[in-house]
């Protein structure tokens, strides 16, 4: 049987935060949330969002939501404050550093000169894109098997798998793996149920390689029921 290797979420963007310094400190950041999205029309999953914050004192405050991924976050943080922020423009940018599940991976500047921030703002999507081909594969600290897999989580990765197939969608097919081309994903505790929505990512598609507890389930904190808008009437036009 060949060495398993594991194989990151499609919905894993790599990065899961990034910070955006002024005058040397953390001034704005973008951070990976999830959800247990539960429904009895389309089945349960782990859903993740991503939104901008801003420091006031010790604290982080929520600014800019409703984005699904960081790099859409990234693409759409300069029209979000160049009209409601306008105060933020001209402050000192001095860098940013792109982080993963709580390791902080690489940090970019202007040739260490500050600059405005808006200006910076605006090359952030292409600052992500080189920094993403410098950095090239993951680090060893962070391999599958060591840390959870569901991104944005930081947590040790407590319960292994085995996928029973792989699923292309660009191309509608499912290949069902064998037993000697072993693919394994793991997960913390709080994270190890997977649901039913998905096809590569559900319950029904894993076997279990080790876990301290099998019959294990989400946090009641992390459930989130699908919002139904409810039924529309169709009547014959007149």
């Amino acid at each position: 049987m060949r060495s398993p290797y594991f194989i990151r979420l499609s919905d894993d963007s790599w990065f899961d935060e990034v910070r955006v310094e002024v005058d040397g400190a953390d001034f704005l950041r973008v951070v990976t949330r999830y959800r247990y999205k539960t429904s009895g029309l389309s089945g349960d999953e782990w859903r993740i969002s991503t939104l901008w914050q801003y420091r006031e004192g010790d604290e982080w405050v929520d600014f800019d939501n409703g984005y699904h991924k960081i790099e859409q976050a990234c693409i759409g943080i300069f029209p979000g404050i160049y009209t409601s922020h306008r105060d933020w423009h001209d402050l000192p940018f001095t860098g940013v550093t792109f982080w993963r599940k709580g390791h902080c991976l690489y940090r970019a500047t202007y040739d260490d000169t500050p600059i405005r921030l808006l200006d910076a703002l605006g090359h952030l999507p292409w600052a992500k894109v080189l920094t993403g081909e410098n950095l090239g594969s993951t680090p060893p600290e962070l391999e599958g098997g060591v840390l959870c897999m569901q991104p944005g989580c930081a947590e040790p990765a407590t319960v292994v798998y085995r996928l029973k197939s792989r699923f292309s969608w660009g191309e509608g097919y499912e290949r069902v793996l064998e037993v000697d081309d072993p693919h394994h994903r793991a997960f913390c505790q709080r994270h190890a149920r997977r649901g039913d929505c998905g096809l590569e990512d559900a319950d029904r598609n894993y076997v279990i390689v080790s876990s301290p507890d099998v019959g294990a389930t989400t946090n009641p904190e992390d459930e989130s029921p699908a919002v139904f808008g409810g039924v529309i009437e169709l009547t014959e036009a007149p």
